[in-house]
């Protein structure tokens, strides 16, 4: 399964697996970001370890290590 960071820019992708430890979870539920929930790659920002993602219509830059936790699956537009 692939991960947030796989993505490539324009990419959209349904969340299918979040993280089980806590600070991480709980992060990304703060922003809205849950199971199902349809998300888009933005730019992604290896030189500073961040991905901009879009989630309802909001730009969310969430740090690299909690994209690599969060598990999706591609979707065609």
């Amino acid at each position: 399964m692939l991960t947030i960071n796989d993505l490539k820019v324009g990419e959209m992708a349904i969340v299918m697996e979040l993280p089980i430890g806590l600070p991480s979870k709980q992060t990304l539920l703060v922003h809205g970001i849950h199971l199902g929930g349809k998300i888009t790659m933005i730019q992604s920002y290896p030189s500073q370890g961040l991905s901009l993602i879009s989630h309802h219509g909001r730009r969310i830059a969430l740090r690299y290590g909690d994209c690599n936790l969060v598990k999706v699956t591609r979707v065609d537009e």
